[in-house]
């Protein structure tokens, strides 16, 4: 019989180069033929430790790892929980050929980077946290600021990762950068102001705008809805002469209202690819909720097909195709998702105006709970007719009264792969809804559910139905009521999820926390837990003793948990977390 290693080399190329670095890893410890061949140069140049198995500093110390330390171009360690200078800079010291790392959202910060970069001073490429040292307020001497300069100077592309108020509403940010020639420079303002404010010394300085081809700001807070002010009251931007640029910004207050303002030489790009008119961008223009601003140099940017044609596959996940119910169109080519609110079936209105039960709300509260409510059929065949795959976002407003259902056969639940779901108050959604939902889709892989129905805990139902997913990787559901002791047990049975996003509103009475170890010990792929609820402080700290506990004894370092009590005001350390990026919550985020 044919073994896989009888192969010719050109074809086990082929294939390892689709395989992920834990598959990889596994692949290397299984007999020396194997090893002998990814350790060739050239056949693994890129490690990604973001989000997966691999998301902890001990794959540094793996065999595989080591054989390919000095062939590597890339490593992304975005988000690994257990980085430190000590245990990381003896793998670093191995990657001469190093030239693009990404180190954000992590326990690293620019010192570290300094550290890293003295010993693999090849990189040209970095993502890191704009933190330096600890506390609310960090003084920073002229000779530190003197070495920040010289570190930044040696990197053609630099995404900085920090607050508000120290990328935009500060200058300093450019002292920084001021011996830098930039291709692109990137800010992610994401993390919760006045967690790290920096103050310098002297104040008598003159700042000036680096060197760039390509500046991007991203402003991102998936939990409110914040207005910023004009772009002409940010510090850093005022500094730009806009004149040297041709600039357009993208505002998204939810995941289908996107407004765009841009400079003269884009407005046909929108028109065309995205059916929207811009407007005219200026100093005065407002940032407004999620936002996006791109800003290219007019001396150095060809503006030519190939542009646009980048730009345009940058920025298709910002806009969704938005369906108006039961209309017969399909979803255009340039949309991969869809955005739809269904609308009152016939036979509802009645219901809603109470025509039956006259004007006192009680007895119309009291009869609608007796009454067979009309039933909305989730069946979007017809929009989706000509894709293959396709993300789906259903928005219930809170003024339709209805039991939602799924039809039999229908032909676009295998092309789902991602799905969110908001009930409003009123929403039921019908006893076998989630079994079908679960049965049909077997290519769903995200799930975001938003059920604040206060009469009925849909969690439950969904973490039970949940078992029979073939394909379920990231779970996120917003209830009232958790049950988190039986959802932790139903959620233990599905052997795909990767990521888990629980979001208790329940804010009459604290909630019973229970045990997440059977959760954590049989789901084998499960990378990310967050729990957001009303807990108590000891109850939050329990949490984390089960949580850590269990990651020791299952040996699963790789593991991020976070906990956070809704009853603190300072509870998130970001307003965007990478790790729910998945379940689009807004669609503005780095690209």
């Amino acid at each position: 019989m044919m073994q896989i290693t009888d192969l010719p080399e050109e074809i086990l190329l082929i294939i390892v180069r689709r395989l992920d670095f834990w598959t990889l890893s596994q692949m290397y410890n299984t007999c020396k033929s194997f090893r002998n061949l990814l350790s060739l140069h050239g056949v693994i140049v890129e490690c990604n430790m973001s989000k997966n198995l691999m998301a902890t500093v001990n794959t540094l110390k793996l065999g595989l790892f080591k054989s390919i330390a000095n062939h590597l171009l890339e490593i992304n360690m975005q988000g690994v929980p257990d980085l430190t200078r000590s245990k990381v800079l003896p793998a670093f010291k191995k990657l001469k050929r190093l030239k693009i790392l990404d180190i954000s959202y992590t326990n690293l910060n620019i010192s570290d980077l300094m550290a890293i970069h003295s010993v693999c001073p090849s990189l040209k490429d970095v993502t890191v946290n704009f933190v330096s040292g600890e506390g609310s307020t960090v003084l920073l001497a002229e000779e530190c600021i003197l070495q920040h300069q010289s570190l930044f100077a040696h990197f053609e592309n630099i995404h900085l990762v920090g607050s508000l108020q120290n990328l935009l509403h500060s200058k300093l940010v450019f002292r920084f950068l001021k011996k830098a020639k930039l291709d692109t420079l990137k800010f992610s303002a994401v993390q919760v102001d006045n967690m790290h404010i920096t103050v310098l010394k002297p104040y008598n300085v003159v700042y000036e705008v680096p060197q760039f081809n390509h500046f991007a700001i991203f402003l991102m807070n998936w939990r409110a809805t914040r207005t910023y002010g004009y772009l002409s009251q940010f510090p850093i931007i005022s500094m730009l002469n806009l004149e040297n640029y041709d600039i357009f910004m993208i505002n998204c207050t939810n995941g289908h209202a996107v407004s765009v303002y841009a400079t003269s030489i884009f407005t046909k790009f929108f028109r065309e690819k995205f059916y929207i008119d811009a407007e005219n961008l200026s100093e005065g223009s407002q940032p407004v909720g999620n936002a996006a601003l791109f800003i290219w140099n007019k001396k150095t940017t060809n503006f030519d097909d190939i542009f646009f044609q980048k730009l345009y596959i940058r920025i298709k996940p910002y806009f969704c195709f938005i369906y108006e119910d039961k209309s017969e169109i399909s979803c255009p080519v340039q949309y991969d998702w869809i955005y739809t609110e269904p609308q009152p079936v016939d036979g509802l209105l009645p219901f809603l105006r109470g025509d039956h039960f006259g004007d006192d709300p009680d007895v119309f509260e009291a009869k609608l709970r007796k009454t067979a409510m009309p039933s909305v059929k989730l069946n979007y065949d017809f929009v989706l007719k000509d894709k293959v795959e396709a993300q789906l976002s259903i928005v219930f407003k809170s003024s339709i009264v209805a039991s939602v259902s799924l039809q039999r056969n229908c032909s676009y639940y295998t092309k789902l792969t991602f799905l969110s779901l908001v009930a409003g108050k009123a929403i039921s959604y019908s006893m076998d809804f989630f079994d079908r939902l679960f049965l049909y889709c077997q290519n769903l892989t995200t799930l975001s559910m938003e059920c604040p129905n206060i009469t009925r805990v849909y969690s439950l139902h969904i973490s039970r139905a949940a078992q029979i997913s073939p394909s379920l990787r990231h779970l996120r559901m917003v209830d009232k009521a958790v049950d988190f002791k039986n959802v932790f047990e139903n959620l233990s049975n599905c052997k795909t999820l990767e990521s888990i996003n629980l979001v208790d509103l329940k804010s009459w009475d604290r909630p019973k926390i229970a045990d997440p170890s059977l959760l954590i010990e049989k789901c084998d792929k499960l990378c990310s837990v967050i729990i957001e609820a009303p807990l108590a402080e000891t109850a939050q700290t329990q949490l984390f003793q089960w949580c850590n506990k269990a990651k020791t004894k299952f040996r699963k370092p790789y593991l991020r948990v976070v906990i956070n009590r809704m009853s603190n005001n300072n509870r998130f350390k970001y307003d965007y977390d990478p790790f729910i990026d998945v379940f689009q919550l807004n669609p503005i985020k780095p690209v």
